[in-house]
């Protein structure tokens, strides 16, 4: 009993006294994060709206990695639920989407391939929840099966790779403006649309894994960041051709 009164918070470092840190309010029970609290996260996380969405967006922005490795550590009770976090930005997201880039565009030609374009991405706006939660898992199988000797469980996998998920989806909400303002798009807005998104995503995946997979010498870590993220890149072609397959003939 001796050993349980003199655990400290792994938030604040207070002693522990009870199940809840009487400093700070976090609960001492830190495990390691398991599929239970996944489960957990879905069934309450949205329920709970708070300023902790604002504390995660600041940490998030300014060093993911080291932001996230704390939540799994054990420093959680300032930050906002992983999936929670993502599953709100998305509907931002789609909402504003829908309304200022597939309602606005002026086609600037009845050309097939822009045509196609614009009805991927409203494909993806009607369906963004179920497309967030299908990058989540493959980012999260390329980084387990790239990133293995760092430790981590599958479960931990999707929790670092809903708050890259949510930092990607909150760079998308901060560009819609200049998108609307752009009125019109070409085969050439396309392939440098196409071209600027693949380069902001591998660079927002390369900034929230750093200070994150820190078990490997610099060069080491770009390599197999580039490898995780061709290897996802490879699964989401597959699986939304698929899904917009499937959807399509529904």
């Amino acid at each position: 009993m001796q050993h349980e009164q003199n655990q400290t918070c792994k938030n604040c470092q207070a002693i522990l006294e009870s199940k809840f840190c009487s400093n700070c309010g976090q609960n001492a029970n830190t495990h390691r994060i398991t599929f239970h609290d996944i489960w957990h996260d879905i069934q309450h996380g949205l329920m709970h709206f708070d300023n902790g969405v604002f504390f995660t967006i600041k940490h998030l922005l300014l060093s993911p990695g080291k932001s996230i490795k704390e939540f799994l550590e054990g420093k959680r009770v300032n930050h906002f639920k992983p999936l929670s976090f993502v599953l709100i930005l998305a509907t931002i997201y789609a909402f504003i989407g829908k309304h200022l880039i597939i309602d606005s565009f002026q086609l600037a030609s009845k050309n097939q391939i822009i045509l196609t374009y614009l009805e991927t991405i409203e494909f993806t706006l009607e369906h963004l929840t179920y497309a967030i939660i299908i990058l989540i898992i493959t980012t999260s199988i390329s980084s387990f099966l790239i990133f293995k000797k760092q430790g981590f469980n599958f479960a931990e996998h999707l929790v670092i790779n809903s708050y890259y998920r949510g930092l990607f989806l909150l760079f998308l909400i901060l560009v819609i403006p200049f998108t609307y303002f752009s009125k019109t798009i070409g085969i050439n807005t396309i392939l440098l649309n196409t071209a600027l998104l693949q380069m902001f995503d591998f660079s927002i995946m390369l900034w929230s894994y750093f200070r994150l997979f820190d078990k490997y010498p610099v060069w080491k870590y770009l390599l197999l960041t580039v490898v995780s993220y061709v290897l996802m890149s490879m699964f989401n072609i597959m699986i939304f051709n698929l899904s917009f397959f499937v959807f399509k003939n529904l």
